[in-house]
């Protein structure tokens, strides 16, 4: 917080992550409660992260403009489309179809803004001080997960998602007006290249290559979507276990999705105590371990307040495991193709999560939806389990806390 322009970075993003959670959580009730169909919850999930597949675009656009200029106007899109959910609940017209569509729309903005955001961590600290900033950015993520449902959840039961829409608004509106004061300028490799879509699409490829160049740095990545992909695609499952397996509603649903975002915040915490390289390592492969282990707690709670000490320790374990993760990718690439690379990162993780989350929907309409969060998180565990006994190159990230530096960027 030394660095006045992290501080300005790191305020309005936790604004702003409030504001998403807090709509996340209104846009999933909404669906379930007017189709009572965990396939609708998952292609209105689907819509909003499938845009990330176009990511590697966003990822040039931040590695060409300004990359401060690109967080600030995808802030106020958001609010805009926000606005616009808010007007169609209040009219009572609202249908699955509408919630598709700016959920899309929404998609679409944030394949700029984020990879925009995640470049501007590295260039406004310093590497020492790269692992707190990026820990101290999912703390605000994530502590906004658990903020976000805990003020939703009341909500939603009192007045309706209509009004929690409009806070989702409000808050994308102040996270703009604080973003305003950000001070520094920056863009990578692409800025004053040929303009046009053949440039980006020669710099994505740039990017690709540099990736699968260094094998160390594109096991992290595999690991990570994976993760994404069996782990952390439970939202589209949430609302139908709440119901059908605690036999609650949109309380269970709120204490849940809080339950989440609490041990993220304290999984952040502990993370920002570790400095050691060793430790780091180790951190990495139990918390991947205990990320899947979690979701299996979860899976056979048989009550409330069970379930909810289950998701804790996942929201604790998928929090660090992301965080590492990022920091070990970011501290070895260069800047000017860190949004191009972040891209792919964000790409990995968050395609692979939809499209594993709009399957989950449509099997949960079918089959048990314990079952669902059982299969996934033990498929996930043995691979950890079996990369980590055969591929020494993740033993090494394991054994030192970091990756082998990856040299310069290919021509």
């Amino acid at each position: 917080m030394h660095y006045a322009d992290y501080r300005t970075l790191w305020l309005s993003s936790a604004v702003a992550a409030a504001s998403l959670w807090a709509m996340l959580m209104a846009r999933g009730w909404l669906v379930f409660e007017i189709s009572g169909s965990g396939l609708a919850v998952g292609a209105v999930t689907f819509a909003a992260m499938a845009p990330w597949a176009l990511a590697p675009i966003g990822g040039a656009f931040a590695d060409r403009f300004d990359r401060g200029r690109l967080v600030l106007w995808g802030r106020v899109a958001l609010m805009g489309l926000a606005f616009a959910l808010a007007a169609l609940a209040f009219t009572d017209v609202i249908a699955i179809w509408h919630l598709v569509v700016i959920a899309a729309a929404s998609g679409v903005v944030r394949i700029f803004e984020i990879p925009a955001e995640q470049a501007l961590i590295p260039n406004v600290v310093d590497r020492d001080s790269l692992l707190n900033a990026i820990t101290l950015a999912s703390l605000a993520r994530h502590g906004s997960r658990f903020i976000g449902p805990l003020v939703g959840a009341p909500l939603i039961a009192g007045v309706g998602p209509g009004w929690l829409f409009v806070l989702g608004a409000v808050f994308y509106g102040i996270s703009a007006l604080v973003f305003i004061r950000f001070r520094l300028r920056s863009s990578g490799g692409l800025a004053g290249t040929e303009g046009g879509f053949r440039a980006a699409g020669r710099g994505i490829r740039e990017a690709v290559r540099y990736v699968g160049q260094h094998r160390p740095l594109m096991l992290v990545f595999a690991l990570t979507m994976f993760h994404c992909m069996l782990v952390m695609s439970f939202d589209s499952l949430l609302p139908i276990f709440a119901t059908d397996a605690l036999g609650r509603g949109s309380g269970a649903f709120g204490a849940l999705l809080a339950g989440v975002g609490a041990g993220a915040l304290v999984g952040t915490l502990i993370l920002s105590f570790v400095h050691n390289g060793a430790v780091r390592g180790a951190t990495f492969l139990g918390t991947g371990v205990l990320s899947g282990a979690a979701m299996l707690w979860l899976a056979v709670a048989s009550g409330p307040v069970t379930a909810v000490a289950a998701a804790v320790v996942v929201g604790a374990a998928q929090a660090a495991f992301m965080a590492l993760s990022a920091t070990f990718i970011q501290e070895v690439v260069s800047d000017a193709l860190r949004g191009r690379v972040m891209s792919l990162y964000v790409l990995l993780a968050a395609g692979t999560m939809a499209t594993m989350i709009f399957g989950n929907g449509a099997l949960a309409d079918v089959i048990n939806v314990r079952i669902l969060l059982v299969a996934s998180p033990a498929t996930f565990i043995a691979l950890v389990l079996a990369w980590s006994l055969s591929q020494a190159d993740l033993r090494a990230v394991y054994r030192t806390g970091r990756l082998p530096a990856v040299g310069s960027a290919p021509a």
